[in-house]
């Protein structure tokens, strides 16, 4: 039956230079681990020969490490790595001239002018349309006025109208003018 415990302490040494490799001694209900390090006493870890507490594992690592530490332990040098050749890179085969001539994109088609006309307009739509200017602001009250209908109506068809791109409403309540058409 295997021992974490003390695998665990042995797999912590292996990694450590030690003046000899760890005894491993069994005095029947507990396992002792003695190792040295040079110019330091010898150290002694004891740990159950038949664990029961789940913690025991890093207990026995936890005490391990700590005299490790103590004894400035210092750790084994990995092998030494050969060093890497950098490979030459290929060299890409020279390109063949080309023997078709480019095909030629055909000219751009001319982009539709959008009109008023296009817009299919409602009557009260139509009418907000020639009540505006490009330039100077119209408020919604002087278009109620000049149209003789409810200024709740009107602001319904300005914004189907603003949302469709035909009309702009300027910020702080400034007005209305027609947008550009593109």
């Amino acid at each position: 039956m295997p021992n974490p415990e003390l695998e665990i302490v042995l797999k912590e040494l292996a990694g450590f230079m030690l003046e000899a490799s760890p005894r491993v001694t069994n005095g029947g209900r507990h396992v002792k681990i003695c190792w040295r390090i040079a110019g330091r006493p010898e150290r002694v870890v004891v740990v159950a020969a038949t664990p029961s507490d789940w913690r025991g594992p890093a207990n026995a690592r936890a005490v391990t490490r700590r005299y490790l530490r103590a004894d400035a332990a210092q750790p084994k040098l990995p092998p030494p790595r050969r060093p890497r050749v950098p490979r030459p890179k290929p060299v890409a085969p020279p390109k063949p001239f080309p023997t078709k001539p480019k095909p030629v994109a055909p000219p751009p088609q001319p982009v539709p002018v959008r009109t008023i006309a296009d817009e299919h307009l409602s009557p009260t739509a139509a009418a907000i349309w020639q009540q505006l200017f490009y330039d100077r602001p119209v408020k919604l009250s002087a278009l109620a006025a000049a149209l003789q209908k409810k200024a709740s109506t009107l602001a319904v068809a300005l914004n189907g109208l603003k949302r469709r791109g035909i009309v702009k409403n300027l910020p702080d309540r400034r007005g209305w003018l027609k947008a550009a058409l593109p």
